[in-house]
């Protein structure tokens, strides 16, 4: 996994350097695309929020330091005390223990100084955790209408560069980049509407047999635009605390610069650096992202997530043996 991430840091370096003096980044504006209004909706209770907060703040690869371990046991130790899972809607269900999950595997990944994060989010995990059959099972396409437009409309995408490296490490057999910066608990979706691009997530889950499933519950979508002016692009993210407020697909438009998103930084004057891996010209570094035939997509999406649940399982592992002590 680690080679993997070096060999896209590797490209990444390469193409920045070759293109980003030509280019202008594009300019985060949202005015574009509609942003869900809160309205005089109130938050609810953060615990739920923090807990994926806390998830979010740390990217494959990235030991936490000790006041980061320190927050991420808090912040599961808090959830595990105020949390009634029964009590809990599907999605804030879903939310949480995606959260948790993530937390142990990061924690899994750096080693014995961080055992009680593991061993506190793996039993947050199990403690989550629903039978398969109360797990849905379909997509959220229609919450997301909101966002990307009619359903009819969208054209599902997939990478291909003909065959080469990079085809390997971001599409085929493997799971995508971005999932792997998510620890593969997240699978992605490209889709286009006109001149609209997007690229989305959808959680997974754990069930009480500890098989991963991928739920309709949305992570995040990134949104580009290319415009007379140049290229815009919004984040919509999901707002755990505002999720009984009718947000469509219970996602709310970043709005608040700067902004560090993972695998993009927006700076405090709008100018967002997502071109390290999209270049002018290219939808992503090194290659290409083509239009699949609608009788494709459905193989298309069930072999790359069955490609990602087969790669999360091997790391469940030792999160059920944490589970378990």
């Amino acid at each position: 996994m680690r080679t993997t991430v070096f060999i896209a840091i590797g490209l990444w370096l390469v193409v920045h350097n070759g293109v980003a003096r030509a280019q202008v980044p594009p300019t985060y504006d949202c005015s574009w695309i509609a942003p869900a209004a809160v309205n005089a909706c109130q938050p609810r209770d953060g615990v739920v929020a923090d807990l994926a907060r806390m998830a979010d703040l740390h990217a494959t690869g990235s030991p936490p330091n000790e006041a980061a371990s320190r927050e991420m046991l808090e912040a599961v130790t808090r959830a595990r005390t105020a949390l009634e899972p029964g009590r809990l809607s599907t999605h804030e269900r879903i939310t949480a223990q995606n959260a948790a999950l993530h937390i142990a595997l990061t924690a899994a990944r750096h080693g014995s100084r961080l055992r009680a994060v593991l061993r506190e989010s793996s039993r947050m995990v199990a403690w989550l955790a629903l039978a398969p059959d109360q797990l849905p099972n379909s997509d959220a396409d229609g919450e997301l209408v909101h966002w990307l437009g009619p359903r009819p409309m969208w054209i599902e995408e997939q990478v291909d560069n003909g065959g080469g490296r990079l085809d390997r490490i971001l599409s085929g057999p493997r799971p995508l980049f971005h999932e792997n910066i998510y620890s593969y608990t997240r699978a992605f979706r490209w889709v286009h509407v006109g001149d609209r691009h997007f690229i989305f997530s959808q959680l997974i889950a754990v069930d009480t047999a500890w098989r991963p499933h991928v739920t309709p519950v949305i992570g995040e979508i990134e949104m580009r635009i290319r415009t007379d002016d140049g290229h815009r692009v919004c984040i919509a993210k999901s707002e755990p605390a505002l999720a009984h407020c009718g947000l469509p697909a219970g996602l709310r438009a970043l709005d608040r610069l700067p902004i560090h998103q993972r695998h993009i930084f927006v700076t405090s004057n709008g100018r967002a650096f997502c071109d390290a891996c999209h270049g002018a010209g290219e939808r992503v570094v090194g290659g290409a992202i083509v239009d699949l035939m609608p009788k494709d997509v459905d193989s298309h999406l069930t072999r790359r997530r069955n490609t990602l649940l087969a790669r999360l399982k091997q790391d469940l592992a030792p999160i059920r043996r944490a589970a378990a002590n």
